[in-house]
C-alpha cells in the first residue's frame, strides 16, 4: 500500500512542476521545458518496473510492457519532435500555421492520451 502513495506522490510532483512550468515560462528555458515534459513521460517506468519485479497475483495483473511501449513512444517521439523543430527547419516558412512540430507534438499527445484511455479501459475489463 505504501507504494501506491509513493508512485501517486510522485506523480503529483512531476505534475505540479509541469504545471509551473508551464504557467511561469520565465522560470525555464524551452529546452528545459522539453526536458522535464520528457522526463514526466518516462516517469511510468519506475512503477512497471517495481511491479515487474515484486508481482504478486493475488493482488495486481501482471504488467504489460507490449501495451505501454507505444504509447511511450508517441510521447517521445513528439517530444523529441517539439524540441528539434524538425518540419521548421525541413519546410522554412511553410509550416507556420498547420504542420509546425508544436502542432505535431499536440496531436501525438492527443493519440497518446487516447491509446491510455483506452489500455487502462481494456485493463479495467480484464480485472
Amino acid at each position: 500500500m505504501f507504494y501506491r502513495y509513493l508512485f501517486v506522490t510522485i506523480i503529483i510532483i512531476c505534475c505540479t512542476i509541469c504545471m509551473i512550468t508551464t504557467l511561469f515560462p520565465r522560470l525555464t528555458s524551452p529546452n528545459l521545458r522539453v526536458a522535464l515534459y520528457l522526463f514526466f513521460t518516462l516517469s511510468f517506468v519506475a512503477p512497471i518496473v517495481f511491479l515487474q519485479s515484486n508481482f504478486d497475483p493475488d493482488i495486481a495483473m501482471p504488467p504489460d510492457w507490449f501495451r505501454l511501449a507505444p504509447i511511450a513512444g508517441i510521447y517521445f517521439v513528439g517530444t523529441v519532435l517539439y524540441l528539434t523543430k524538425v518540419p521548421e527547419r525541413w519546410l522554412n516558412g511553410q509550416v507556420d500555421y498547420f504542420g509546425s512540430s508544436h502542432n505535431i507534438f499536440h496531436v501525438m499527445i492527443l493519440v497518446a492520451l487516447a491509446l491510455t484511455m483506452k489500455e487502462s479501459w481494456l485493463l479495467y475489463k480484464e480485472r
